[in-house]
């Protein structure tokens, strides 16, 4: 064997093992991007429950939630400090879906958990206290392209997350 051919050997190995190392690489990042992914999802899951958490523990504010939770309750049936509470926790809870909605458009929330959270956000938006500030304060408070996606899936458009 000659030198020409052991360097022609050489070259095939090296350029063998820049390939094994270039699959090895997209495995990895593919492995690391599923890890990032679920550690944001557990994050906002942390967070989003921490909010419930909280406000379950507040004399005050537990039984304020307990009334707007009502089909019957209305702004007229609050005082103007229920009324700013309650604003207030419904900032917070719609907050924490802006940033699951955020987190869902690049890839970081699986859609089946994002979808359950659309349903449960149209879900407090039905009761007529959510509607009157979701109506009034939505846009500002949380911004107007999760408001349009809540929106949209409220009259029922199937198809929601492809279509952004």
């Amino acid at each position: 064997m000659d030198l020409s051919t052991l360097a022609s050997i050489g070259e095939f190995l090296g350029g063998f093992a820049i390939l094994i190392s270039l699959i090895y690489l997209v495995f990895e990042l593919r492995k690391q991007s599923e890890a990032s992914k679920a550690t944001a999802s557990s994050e906002w899951t942390r967070m989003f429950h921490a909010i419930n958490f909280e406000a379950s523990r507040d004399p005050i504010l537990a039984p304020l939630m307990r009334k707007c939770f009502d089909p019957a309750t209305t702004r007229e049936d609050l005082t103007d400090e229920e009324w700013f509470r309650f604003v207030l926790f419904a900032r917070s809870i719609f907050v924490a879906w802006r940033g699951a909605f955020d987190l869902q458009a690049k890839g970081g929330l699986p859609e089946d958990l994002w979808l359950v959270q659309l349903k449960t956000a149209r879900a407090f938006i039905q009761l007529p206290i959510w509607r009157e500030w979701w109506d009034m304060d939505a846009r500002e408070s949380v911004g107007t392209d999760l408001v349009a996606e809540i929106e949209k899936a409220e009259q029922g458009n199937s198809g929601i997350l492809s279509k952004r």
